[in-house]
């Protein structure tokens, strides 16, 4: 969906609140039902271009999955990013199960992390339950 592209990135880098999430979906759907003498199912509006439908997303959902990106860049170590060093500064005793080479007394960890952090790790445990090849 072109209108919620400029979205992906801003909810990736930062926890958006919940009731922006829903209130951005209601509008988006009252947008889209304001001049329909019918209104389409949202069931049918979510579903891919290519079966009939427009790809809408849930928000909070798609912003869950690019934090857990994030987390994931980190374990599997795609390029040589420079915020891998903070990244792993923060969650890095956390991620000791997905990659053991965080549990490394010569790197530095924290104790404490940001709540971005925090939120991300809690969304990341929760849909790699959901994933068992994770």
């Amino acid at each position: 969906m072109i209108f919620c592209a400029r979205l992906w990135y801003v909810g990736a880098c930062i926890i958006v609140d919940s009731n922006a999430c829903v209130g951005f979906q209601r509008q988006l759907f009252q947008f889209l039902w304001h001049r329909s003498t019918e209104l389409i199912r949202r069931l049918t509006l979510i579903r891919p271009a290519i079966e009939g439908g427009l790809g809408i997303f849930h928000l909070e959902t798609r912003f869950a999955a690019m934090r857990c990106l994030h987390i994931k860049q980190l374990i599997c170590n795609y390029g040589a990013a420079k915020w891998h060093a903070f990244a792993e500064y923060w969650v890095g005793l956390s991620l000791r199960h997905w990659k053991p080479e965080f549990l490394c007394n010569a790197r530095p960890h924290s104790f404490d992390r940001p709540t971005f952090y925090d939120v991300t790790l809690a969304d990341f445990r929760r849909l790699s339950q959901r994933q068992p090849g994770l």
